[in-house]
């Protein structure tokens, strides 16, 4: 065994203020070469999107395991070809994947790509690695009083050598949370 399969199972759920709800089901996580070899994380699988309110549903196949058929098979062609039978496989990438849009059964749109590369849908080009991308300005964000980033603690832990400074405001910290889990608590009802 040199790798691990993460499978998850049971309904997943994302309801908005309108009312719509999404069910969707995630394909499964591979993890190959923990014991030798390259450790390479792949998707296996199917990622579906439903949305029932406007009838659509959106999948991503993904075709890892397609893959390693055709490696596997690949070796039984080769040795079948040098008696003159068996077919040549073509090899599919690790990282392909196809997508479809479908409305009531019907497809709107179609797509195919790799998630470690390009993706493209009906054709044209939608997505590359090598596109330029706006970096994240944080300063821009409307960020909650609670957000990590705020913290008091993490804040004097960037000025070197303020690691008393940082403790105390973590002591603060925690003794606050003390205080609202004490306060929950005793008003349960």
């Amino acid at each position: 065994m040199n790798g691990l399969r993460g499978v998850r199972r049971g309904q997943n759920r994302i309801q908005f203020r309108d009312g719509t709800v999404l069910e969707y089901q995630v394909p499964n996580l591979i993890v190959d070469g923990l014991a030798m070899g390259n450790r390479i994380l792949n998707f296996d699988g199917q990622f579906e999107v439903v949305d029932r309110k406007n009838n659509l549903t959106s999948t991503a196949s993904f075709c890892y395991m397609k893959t390693q058929e055709a490696k596997e098979q690949g070796f039984g062609s080769k040795l079948f070809g040098f008696f003159g039978g068996g077919k040549k496989q073509e090899p599919i990438p690790h990282d392909h994947m196809t997508f479809k849009i479908e409305r009531e059964g019907k497809t709107v749109c179609e797509g195919n790509g790799a998630w470690t590369g390009q993706i493209y849908w009906e054709g044209k080009r939608y997505w590359s690695f090598d596109d330029d991308f706006e970096p994240w300005e944080q300063e821009k964000l409307f960020l909650l009083e609670s957000d990590t980033t705020k913290r008091k603690d993490l804040i004097a832990l960037q000025t070197p050598n303020n690691y008393k400074e940082a403790q105390i405001a973590h002591d603060d910290i925690r003794r606050v949370e003390k205080d609202d889990q004490f306060f929950r608590e005793t008003t349960k009802r």
